[in-house]
């Protein structure tokens, strides 16, 4: 193996050898190709047509937009009355489309909103009434009627819920391994809860509201005979409210709070809250009434005689006077 590693040494000589040459003689080629070539010119310019277009151009100005035309006073007042109309008539698809093209004043709009979301509730659809409610909730947050329209929806959601099977009044039965696919929605109770709180705020600040603000400045009319102007009434809050017979919301707020406290068995407030509601002209006898039961089953007797003496003074029946005198005479005898 010595003498045949000897043997091809020079072989590799040779091989490194010829490369070497070649290399060389190729750096030669190269060099002498660069070197022979004539001297690249400049670009010639652009032709000054195309030169002319390449130059910066000046933006002109943007004229200022032309100023949107003031709306007739007199057809933004009936096109309010009109959506009022059609909601005191119950027609409220047409009432919903109605809210939606009108515009109202930045002051004012948020009862705008709380009539649209009050259109939505007739047809059930909760999810754009929510939606409207949390944009004027947004723009007035400390405004009572839009709390008393929250609480009003969280009532009628909580009209197609149902109790977890682990409440304390559930009515619905479920096998054991059973288990929710989606996230589970709000209970009846926890819906009820919600409308709790914010019937409490719409009868903390109920008395901020002016019910006789008008929603858009008061305008004049100028009939087409003659050249007398004839003042015209702008809508006022009380008139849009009153399409859906929420003019009474701090009544209402309490009455909605008498009932769902006395389901809580929350009975002292509830009757706090009813005596509110009566005075402010609510009809209270068959919340009274109830009341007095819920009194009786707790064994409060003097309690209950006196919300059955309530029930009968605001309308809840001669009967109530027998159970008021019962429920007296059990309290003293005791």
């Amino acid at each position: 193996m010595f003498v045949k590693a000897h043997a091809q040494h020079p072989m590799e000589v040779m091989k490194w050898a010829v490369l070497v040459v070649l290399a060389g003689a190729l750096a030669l080629v190269l060099a002498s190709a660069v070197g022979g070539a004539e001297r690249m010119s400049p670009p010639a310019r652009l032709p000054d047509r195309i030169e002319d277009a390449a130059r910066w151009m000046p933006v002109p100005p943007i004229p200022p937009a032309e100023p949107r035309p003031a709306e007739d006073p007199f057809e933004r007042a009936t096109a309010i009355w009109n959506a009022i109309e059609l909601q005191r008539a119950g027609q409220v698809d047409e009432a919903v489309e109605a809210w939606i093209r009108l515009r109202l004043p930045e002051k004012t709009d948020v009862w705008r909103l709380v009539a649209l979301a009050y259109a939505h509730m007739p047809r059930a659809d909760h999810a754009a009434a929510a939606d409207v409610l949390s944009e004027a909730k947004y723009a007035a947050p400390e405004n009572a009627v839009v709390h008393f329209a929250i609480g009003t929806l969280w009532l009628a959601k909580a009209e197609s819920a149902y109790e977890w099977r682990d409440s304390p009044n559930s009515q619905l039965h479920r096998l054991a391994a059973w288990g929710p696919i989606d996230v589970a929605p709000n209970t009846k109770s926890m819906y009820r809860l919600a409308a709790v709180m914010s019937f409490e705020r719409a009868a903390e600040s109920a008395r901020n509201v002016n019910l006789d603000e008008p929603l858009i400045e008061e305008i004049r009319a100028v009939p087409e005979a003659d050249d007398l102007a004839m003042p015209i009434a702008a809508p006022t809050v009380r008139d849009l409210l009153s399409a859906f017979e929420a003019d009474a919301f701090e009544g209402r707020s309490h009455l909605a709070l008498g009932v769902l406290h006395a389901e809580r068995n929350m009975l002292a407030h509830a009757e706090r809250h009813l005596d509110q509601a009566a005075a402010l002209g609510q009809p209270t006898g068959a919340e009274f009434r109830d009341l007095g039961a819920r009194y009786e089953e707790s064994a409060q007797f003097s309690h209950a005689a006196r919300a059955y003496l309530k029930a009968m003074s605001h309308g809840g029946g001669v009967g109530s006077l027998g159970r008021a005198l019962e429920n007296a005479g059990r309290a003293v005898l005791r």
